[in-house]
């Protein structure tokens, strides 16, 4: 990517500045790798308030933006040294609090979801909530039956309201295929929530 970016310059791109940025951010995070604290503060100085405003567009809870903020830098100095340099640093780190981000939520709904189950028989049989118990049990077995892959793009378009653009960079994959991974998507947990509808 180094040369890549040295050679846009050289067609006039990209200005001096912006690729000795870059070039001294990876020195840092080399150094980082091999331990160097002081590099490593560095990088937090230069990226703390960057991360704490992407996790601020999707968190309003500043302890948990804090927690996550920790996890982020944690793992850019446990990663360092997995930093393969095709990706900017920022990329680098950015892509760090988005898997953070997806970790939370995945997490954040299975203990709801375990929650709704164990506190069902403590509600009273009504009509009404005994129809809401059976959509809720219905959209988690339509959720259930995806793969793998589906489940974690249901999760960044659904949870974590990321953009098509956003989604093709996370994962490396063209934006129209993204969209239409997202088409396909909707249409398959249609079709898994009407069958559970007719079943019931």
């Amino acid at each position: 990517m180094s040369h890549e970016i040295e050679s846009r310059w050289l067609h006039g791109f990209l200005p001096t500045g912006v690729i000795n940025e870059e070039k001294r951010r990876k020195q840092l995070v080399a150094k980082v790798s091999e331990g160097d604290m002081d590099s490593f503060q560095t990088l937090y100085k230069e990226f703390v308030q960057k991360v704490t405003g992407y996790l601020k567009l999707r968190l309003n809870d500043p302890h948990i933006i804090e927690d996550i903020l920790q996890e982020v830098f944690l793992a850019v100095w446990r990663g360092a040294d997995k930093y393969n340099k095709k990706s900017t640093v920022s990329t680098w780190i950015i892509s760090i609090a988005k898997h953070k981000l997806m970790d939370r939520y995945r997490s954040k709904y299975n203990n709801e979801k375990n929650t709704r189950l164990e506190n069902l028989q403590n509600f009273p049989k009504s009509e009404d909530f005994s129809n809401q118990i059976l959509d809720e049990i219905s959209i988690q077995k339509a959720l259930e039956s995806l793969k793998s892959n589906e489940q974690e793009l249901t999760y960044l378009v659904f949870y974590m309201k990321m953009s098509y653009k956003e989604i093709s960079e996370l994962l490396k994959i063209p934006e129209g295929t993204v969209k239409s991974r997202v088409y396909q998507l909707k249409k398959q947990l249609r079709k898994s929530l009407e069958k559970g509808v007719l079943k019931q």
